[in-house]
């Protein structure tokens, strides 16, 4: 009988260990993919415009549409392409191959929407 209880205890204690570790992982899920500047080298006021998600299309705001400058990838983004645009439409340029800021050319300032994606 104390073996079972003690059986009991063990695996309760185990599955909150577990639990807390995946609660880690999906905390980082709701963090921006990437970030949008209207300056070079990720300056700002204003603030950057986050990217949400992956494979996902994010319009820019009024501010930095047509204006884009830089973009900044978090550490699990690949890349992301380009669009002339809202809606993620006329591909005009593609930018990455990991963390770290790109600066913009002059055949993608005029970027108003733009689409991520991950490592894999």
């Amino acid at each position: 009988m104390y073996l079972t209880k003690l059986f009991v205890l063990v695996s309760a204690a185990l599955g909150a260990v577990a639990q807390y570790d995946d609660f880690q992982f999906y905390s980082t899920e709701n963090e921006p993919v990437a970030y949008a500047y209207a300056r070079p080298n990720g300056g700002t006021p204003p603030p950057g415009f986050p990217i949400p998600e992956y494979h996902e299309c994010a319009d820019l705001p009024d501010h930095i549409a047509g204006n884009l400058r830089s973009l900044k990838f978090e550490s699990h983004t690949r890349h992301c392409n380009l669009y002339k645009y809202k809606g993620c439409q006329r591909h005009v340029g593609g930018y990455g191959s990991g963390p770290g800021i790109f600066n913009m050319n002059r055949w993608t300032e005029d970027t108003r929407s733009v689409e991520c994606y991950p490592k894999h």
